[in-house]
């Protein structure tokens, strides 16, 4: 099982290393969809290793969502709004849930 942690990103330079630092031995690959940063946070995402893709904001949280679901190659996904440490918050170690590309496409 392949997995994709995919990020929807603005002006998140501050919080995006602990995030990705978090997140560095839980997906396959970490996609970055930033919608419109001012600051270093393509760069950031870019030095960890994440794909980074430009989506402008359109006011339409499922067309960013939908941008991160098309960049991913993992037969799982997991797709973060916020950015935030991914194993905080308890989890300490396990793995995220990840929703299947079928259960994230479906409306």
């Amino acid at each position: 099982m392949t997995t994709s942690l995919c990020l929807m990103v603005r002006n998140e330079e501050a919080a995006l290393p602990g995030c990705l630092q978090s997140a560095a031995d839980l997906a396959d690959e970490i996609i970055v969809v930033d919608t419109g940063s001012t600051d270093r946070t393509k760069e950031i995402a870019a030095n960890f290793g994440a794909k980074v893709f430009d989506f402008p904001w359109c006011d339409d949280f499922a067309a960013a969502r939908n941008e991160c679901i098309r960049h991913a190659t993992g037969e799982w996904q997991r797709i973060n709004a916020v950015v935030s440490s991914i194993a905080g918050g308890g989890a300490r170690g396990r793995r995220p849930e990840f929703g299947s590309r079928s259960k994230q496409l479906r409306k």
